[in-house]
């Protein structure tokens, strides 16, 4: 996953895109009549003695709401103060607030020990939306440059689908330079180009056009024709250029400059202009570049807030160059805590001017919640079935209602999926179902702060399901329950069944059945682990042979309902300090055997444009439980020996990156925190309710990238 910013230490720095400060401070005299505060110039003495208290109508604000925070301010001392007045701010890099919305009014005088307050209201209003993007992918396409347009062509099209589902408002173009197919000066064939538009199959026909052919890269020429298009006032604009070679003389710049690179003041020019129209250049230096061209593409960063990377040194970590493109583009704020600082100065008799102040999170959330499903068929009659459909619908905002969407009964329905108590999960049976029967549903969720994610449609044959190696299950268990599953091996060796739940997990019962035998085999070995107080993992380990096995479940008739999950792994042996996996919705669990030696860490590469979450689990050979590690919190190897490492997918979908580093991590991401992953990992049966739980120590928390 990406982590540029810590990758290519020494680089230019990320650029936050949506950087806003909001700052609308009122005052109101004893006649009523306001007038704005300014923070006084003289540095007031810090000072308790008189208190500030923040409540909030709500926990925290999405695409369509407004929040109100009601600030109480008491006089706790034995005389009156005087000139009170209050300041309130709000920084948020990656989402545009209205910037009437935010207000604090103040009074005159307090008088002493709590006999008088006053309440001043600080109102966020507004749509928390994206901004329109205008991105210009700027392509070297000379002899030198197969891997790189290889490598686009190759992931273009699900960079694209990301990138416009996110951004709404999103145009690309694409100037290649240095293309003999045409010209090698882009202004001089309209096939070198296509300008902005939001039709990206347009674009991919483009990128898959290209082939590396020519020799002189005039890139000048390339930027003087960006200059020329519709950029847009209101969108946020981004050139990403991707070369090898320093800027040659071309038809418009430098075209006077006779042979060699060129580096003169027709390209400040219009580098220059482009900064003014506030386009961003970020430059992406690919292999065995000339010795200009890091200089180049250097100072044409750094001139327009941009950055500069060196794309074979982030390819040592996974990084590829259409990733680095989608992190670049993908600047839109997701599910962050916020700070509101609320600081008030007064004066006491003889004029000494003091302040308090305090702050109080809120959140912001604009990314759909993550819906995990499961069935549980059992048989209820003659070739009738019993389908109970269990989703796991998480998300950092407290989730407001799960409905599922069904065609059990010849025609769609919809139902509301009851909540199980003291869970984050959600249930629907539907009954009498005939068997053999081809059942479509799917399910959507709802956060509270109206942001609503949806399955794909799934299709399931009505018979006892069959599970896949990878595959997690989550089921609903009831006293006596007699669970059947299959799985399918096509290949004879080791496996592991990983039962995942709260501590009655142990009394589980598991037979297997293998393939052509009626003999039922329980295994006696297995590995009993307290993951955290609420998750306990139990791991088989079994030797399958190729084919069917059955696998029966049984719930002692003795114990209370409970939810657990269960999976089948193997372990793939990784060589190497990297390991690069993808989890999709059915595809939530991967199984590592490591050799790590002393003094290095397993560590989550970042990839703050992934809406993935991860969460590793270290074991030793025998299986015995030695810790976790996330984004956020990396795990220390402090003896030379093979590790089992178990990744599980804890939010949403998407690739991944897994580290053996030399050194501890230093990624601090709200959005991928280390203790939110560990409330919600698999198989923890805890709901993420009340996000007054969830509120972080902003000031210590490093915002995203």
């Amino acid at each position: 996953m990406l982590n540029l910013k810590r990758r290519c230490k020494g680089l230019i720095p990320t650029i936050h895109f949506f950087l806003i400060f909001i700052l609308l401070i009122n005052q109101i005299d004893a006649s009523n009549a306001s007038t704005t505060l300014k923070i006084p110039k003289t540095d007031p003495i810090e000072n308790e003695d008189v208190t500030i208290s923040i409540s909030k109508n709500a926990t925290g604000i999405g695409p369509h709401s407004s929040l109100e925070f009601i600030v109480t301010v008491t006089n706790t001392l034995s005389e009156s103060v005087h000139n009170i007045k209050g300041f309130a701010s709000q920084e948020s890099p990656y989402i545009e607030l209205d910037p009437s919305g935010l207000q604090v009014y103040s009074t005159e005088t307090l008088e002493p020990e709590g006999t008088d307050d006053f309440t001043v209201v600080g109102r966020i209003i507004g749509e928390i939306t994206s901004n329109p993007v205008d991105i210009l992918l700027m392509i070297d396409a000379s002899g030198s440059m197969g891997e790189e347009i290889a490598s686009v062509q190759a992931k273009l099209t699900s960079m694209t689908d990301t990138l416009s589902k996110e951004i709404p408002e999103l145009r690309m173009g694409v100037i290649v330079y240095g293309w003999a197919e045409y010209s090698e000066y882009p202004m001089s064939n309209p096939g070198n180009y296509i300008e902005f538009t939001s039709d990206f199959n347009a674009i991919k026909d483009f990128i898959d056009s290209l082939y590396p052919q020519g020799g002189d890269e005039p890139w000048g020429d390339a930027l003087y024709l960006a200059n020329t298009w519709d950029w847009r006032a209101a969108a946020q604009k981004l050139i990403i250029m991707v070369g090898d070679e320093d800027c040659d003389p071309g038809n418009v710049v430098g075209r006077n400059a006779g042979g060699g690179f060129y580096n003169g003041s027709e390209l400040v020019d219009v580098v220059t202009d482009l900064k003014e129209k506030g386009v961003i250049i970020n430059t992406v230096v690919t292999d065995n570049p000339r010795e200009n061209v890091i200089d180049q593409f250097g100072w044409i960063s750094t001139y327009t807030e941009g950055e500069s990377v060196s794309l074979p040194e982030l390819e040592k970590q996974g990084i590829d160059l259409p990733s680095i493109i989608e992190e670049w583009t993908l600047e839109l704020g997701r599910e962050y805590s916020q700070d509101l600082n609320v600081t008030i100065t007064w004066e006491d008799g003889s004029g000494t001017l003091y302040r308090n102040s305090e702050d109080e999170s809120f959140w912001l959330d604009t990314t759909f919640p993550s819906i995990i499903v499961s069935e549980q068929i059992s048989a209820t009659g003659i070739d009738l079935f019993s389908v109970e459909i269990l989703a796991e619908a998480t998300d950092f905002s407290e989730i407001l209602y799960v409905t599922l969407y069904h065609n059990a009964y010849g025609s769609w329905e919809v139902v509301s999926m009851e909540s199980l108590p003291n869970s984050s999960y959600y249930v629907a049976e539907l009954s009498n179902v005939p068997g053999q029967y081809n059942l479509s549903y799917f399910i959507e969720a709802s956060d509270i702060l109206h942001n609503v994610g949806a399955t794909a449609n799934q299709w399931v044959i009505v018979e006892p399901i069959s599970v896949s190696v990878g595959e997690e299950n989550t089921l609903l268990a009831e006293a006596g329950d007699q669970i059947f599953t299959t799985l399918d091996t096509d290949e004879t060796k080791s496996h592991y069944l990983v039962i995942s739940g709260e501590s009655v997990i142990d009394s589980i019962i598991v037979n297997i059945v293998y393939s052509g035998t009626s003999e039922a085999y329980i295994p006696t070995t297995f590995y009993y682990q307290n993951v955290t107080n609420e998750l306990w993992r139990k791991i088989f380990p079994l030797d399958l042979s190729q084919g069917v096995h059955t696998l029966n479940m049984t719930i002692p008739f003795n114990s209370n309902n409970f939810t657990f999950s269960y999976v089948w792994i193997t372990l793939g042996g990784v060589s190497g300090d990297s390991y690069q996996g993808s989890m999709t919705e059915d595809f939530r669990v991967k199984g590592l055997r490591w050799f790590a030696s002393n003094g290095t860490y397993f560590e989550v590469d970042y990839d703050p444009s992934s809406p993935l979450v991860v969460l590793g689990e270290v074991y030793s050979t025998d299986w015995s439980f030695l810790g976790q590690f996330s984004v956020n919190d990396d795990y220390a190897i402090t003896k030379n020996d093979t590790y089992f490492v178990i990744i599980w997918a804890t939010l949403r979908t998407g690739d991944y990156a897994i580290l053996l580093s030399t050194e501890p991590t230093d990624v601090t991401d709200p959005y991928h925190n280390g203790e939110d992953i560990a409330a919600i990992s698999s198989g923890l049966l805890i709901p993420i309710i009340g996000l007054g739980f969830l509120v972080f120590l902003s000031h210590n928390l490093r915002k995203r990238k």
